[in-house]
């Protein structure tokens, strides 16, 4: 065989491995490219998720502290109320204090099932119960005593929501 045979069949050969050897390298860098595409979708996924589990806990911390701030008031109102008539009564709670209470409840309800962790949703679960319990206490005796068991849970809570919170950043 000629020289330029040779020649033309070892550029012929050069071109076929060449044009499979950039179809390949391109296939290559479309499967990468798509990959990098998924798990960035899939971080920034996670990034609103955290983003959102924040708000939400930060909202949730704010109601579970409103809520207990006028538990205490409605708990000292009626206090004031029974050494006044004698009387332990759940109707004595002003107008206000009442309205307030229950907007805080409201908020504290629908806040409470936005958050992911099952083991603190139940903790905001429970003192909320508590809280309620309180306001709707039969008895002077008996509205104290679940004042003061109030406390362990809501420092309890607190712990829990700080350590949550910090683990989301």
């Amino acid at each position: 065989m000629e020289p330029a045979a040779w020649g033309f069949i070892g550029s012929l050969f050069g071109a076929v491995v060449g044009a499979s050897a950039s179809v390949l390298t391109t296939a290559i860098n479309a499967r990468h490219s798509l990959k990098l595409q998924a798990t960035g979708k899939e971080w920034e996924k996670a990034a609103k998720f955290s983003s959102f589990q924040h708000e939400t806990l930060l909202t949730a911390q704010s109601a579970v502290q409103n809520l207990t701030r006028l538990m205490a008031k409605a708990y000292l109102q009626d206090r004031k109320s029974y050494a006044a008539t004698g009387k332990w009564s759940r109707g004595s709670l002003g107008e206000e204090l009442n309205e307030e209470l229950g907007e805080a409840n409201r908020l504290l309800s629908s806040m409470v099932e936005r958050v992911a962790d099952n083991e603190l949703r139940g903790k905001i679960k429970q003192i909320h119960a508590s809280i309620t319990d309180i306001c709707l206490a039969t008895s002077p005796e008996d509205a104290r005593a679940k004042f003061l068991k109030i406390g362990e849970e809501y420092d309890e809570l607190m712990q829990h929501l700080g350590s949550t919170l910090r683990n989301l950043y």
